[in-house]
């Protein structure tokens, strides 16, 4: 039951800001048929097949008040995903740099850079996610005529960093 709350949460998220496909959002309502929850919205949701997004938000949205599940604001989705996706980098669920990923893709989506202060993320305190994310690139890219071993050390010590820094993120905004 938490799972599939979380799931719904995480479902409603990105749905707000626009990071999900309708098939996507037709394959929780399959999901939710499976496990035997229905309401009518989820019914139709489930089983129309080739629905367009124009068609597929709105039952997902009836979906979501069904199960009362509140669809957040773009704001409270940010915060959604960031606490999932940084929680997943702290308790070493997916790695450093593909959980880092995660939090860039919501950053882009969410237009986080257009919030920023003096630092970039700084308005969600990401920046030094931000800062390792990019960090990662200049360990693996090389400059033309340098060698192209990749420093594992080097990497292996940010994936420390980052896995520090998302769980002190974690004890300051929750996961």
């Amino acid at each position: 039951m938490a799972k599939r709350s979380q799931d719904l949460k995480l479902a409603a998220a990105r749905y707000v800001l626009g990071n999900v496909a309708s098939e996507e959002l037709a394959r929780v309502a399959d999901t939710l048929l499976t496990e035997g929850v229905y309401s009518s919205a989820i019914g139709e949701f489930g089983t129309t097949r080739g629905l367009v997004m124009a068609e597929a938000g709105p039952l997902f949205e009836q979906a979501l008040r069904d199960l009362n599940v509140d669809v957040p604001s773009p704001e409270e989705a940010v915060w959604v995903l960031l606490r999932y996706h940084i929680g997943r980098i702290a308790s070493e669920e997916v790695s450093p740099r593909e959980g880092l990923q995660s939090v860039l893709e919501v950053y882009d989506r969410a237009h986080l850079h257009e919030q920023s202060g003096t630092y970039v993320g700084d308005s969600h305190g990401i920046e030094q996610l931000v800062a390792a994310y990019w960090e990662y690139d200049c360990l693996h890219g090389r400059p033309v005529g340098e060698s192209l071993e990749t420093d594992l050390e080097a990497i292996r010590a940010l994936d420390d960093t980052v896995v520090r820094a998302a769980t002190e993120w974690v004890g300051e905004h929750g996961a």
